[in-house]
């Protein structure tokens, strides 16, 4: 998925350090229902300009033949891109822990410890940051999932992050998910895959 502005979005003023909370906003952002109302998100889309992010009937076909669709329309903004990435970094950082490392639900610095490669895993950092907390409710990601699960509202089931550096970073083998959340059925679930680095063969 790509940088863009064609998503719900406006650029944060600056971005926001390890733990940094804007007033009013409490530390665990578990407590947060709905979007921080902080800058990392604009007003929501109407009209056309969130008709333009909806899924073709072709995509949601090749979905529910093939389990999986990508797009090229924009996810992200450059500027909440450079907030995520920020934030990433200081949650992978085991040099100088994450002042809110303890709201996590998992925690691995290198799932790949004695191979030579580093395969960074947690799950939970929408409490820890306002940016992965809001991305839950940016339009070019709820449509077109409320559209796979065939007009269901989209309900959040948890985050899970990898990074794995360029050049020496540990394969997470391929899987298909529902083996391991088959929590509905008929399935009502799905994944959504954004990525905060380009992923290329030479990387």
């Amino acid at each position: 998925m790509a940088a863009g502005d064609r998503c719900r979005s406006r650029s944060p003023r600056r971005l926001l350090g390890p733990g940094a909370r804007p007033a009013g906003i409490p530390r665990d952002l578990a407590q947060v229902v709905g979007p921080t109302g902080t800058d990392f998100l604009g007003p929501p889309l109407a009209g056309e300009a969130l008709r333009s992010l909806a899924l073709t009937a072709e995509q949601i076909a090749q979905f529910n033949e093939d389990g999986f669709i990508g797009t090229t329309v924009p996810v992200l903004t450059a500027s909440q891109l450079e907030q995520l990435r920020a934030d990433m970094d200081a949650l992978s950082d085991p040099s100088n822990p994450h002042p809110d490392v303890g709201l996590l639900h998992e925690l691995h610095y290198n799932e790949a410890k004695g191979s030579g490669s580093v395969l960074f895993h947690s799950l939970g950092h929408w409490r820890c940051a306002v940016s992965f907390h809001d991305l839950l409710f940016i339009d070019a990601v709820t449509l077109p999932a409320s559209q796979l699960l065939q007009g269901r509202p989209v309900r959040f089931w948890h985050d899970q992050a990898f990074v794995k550096p360029g050049g020496h970073g540990a394969v997470v083998q391929w899987h298909q998910d529902f083996s391991y959340w088959d929590r509905t059925g008929p399935m009502a679930h799905l994944t959504v895959h954004i990525a905060l680095d380009d992923q290329t063969d030479e990387n």
